[in-house]
């Protein structure tokens, strides 16, 4: 799972070379396109990628009850 989540972070990386190359082979509107696509691509992937981060953080949390896992920071019970 790890590289699962990590990896779509590290693609912009990966697809920037890739895509300069292929703008400049291409003509000025299909090269448009291709960057615009591949910017809206690697956004929702990082997006996605923050979101499995933060829902495998929210859900690690071992304190909370399960009902309440959603809800409220992780506390340990309070006895009286």
């Amino acid at each position: 799972m790890i590289i699962a989540v990590w990896l779509p972070l590290v693609m912009p990386l990966l697809a920037v070379p890739t895509a300069r190359r292929l703008a400049e082979s291409l003509p000025p509107r299909a090269a448009a396109w291709l960057l615009a696509c591949c910017a809206a691509t690697l956004a929702a992937c990082t997006a996605a990628a923050l979101g499995l981060l933060a829902a495998a953080g929210r859900c690690g949390c071992r304190r909370s009850r399960p009902s309440a896992i959603w809800s409220g920071p992780c506390r340990a019970p309070t006895r009286p």
